[in-house]
């Protein structure tokens, strides 16, 4: 009921299996963009959740920084603004993360800015980390410096 295919398994009724789901998240994670292209050409859900953080692939790859899978997921409708259990979005985990091009490229694709997950949001993410020139391209962007004092 599974066709093989460089040793990843995708349900040939067009369902992802669980090892195929793990796989892709694995792959956002670790900016192994191949696979990923795969299973978005079978029909994969690109706002597939993980079950228990409810993160999705593009939360995944905008925490590390791979900004070309950010844009392949974004290509295919990925919602920039998907929430986490924690109420975290994909361009608060690339701000408290540092990764300024990759939440640089979220906003230029609709991320609110201003979103603001309980007791923080990427402006204060990414300056309570120490990310400079991602908090500098924040306020650039829009971000009021006025959130850091809210937060402080």
């Amino acid at each position: 009921m599974y066709k093989k295919q460089e040793n990843k398994y995708i349900n040939m009724m067009g369902g992802v299996n669980p090892v195929a789901k793990r796989e892709a998240f694995n792959s956002a994670h670790n900016g192994e963009i191949g696979y990923i292209k795969w299973i978005l050409d079978n029909n994969y859900n690109v706002n597939e959740e993980e079950l228990t953080s409810r993160a999705t692939l593009l939360h995944y790859a905008a925490h590390h920084g791979h900004d070309n899978i950010v844009k392949l997921l974004i290509k295919h409708n990925a919602n920039v603004n998907a929430k986490d259990v924690r109420g975290y979005t994909p361009l608060y985990t690339a701000s408290v993360n540092g990764h300024t091009s990759t939440a640089s490229l979220l906003i230029d694709h609709g991320a609110h800015i201003h979103e603001d997950p309980p007791k923080t949001n990427p402006l204060y993410g990414s300056t309570i980390q120490g990310h400079q020139a991602t908090s500098l391209m924040l306020v650039e962007r829009g971000a009021w410096p006025l959130m850091l004092l809210q937060r402080l």
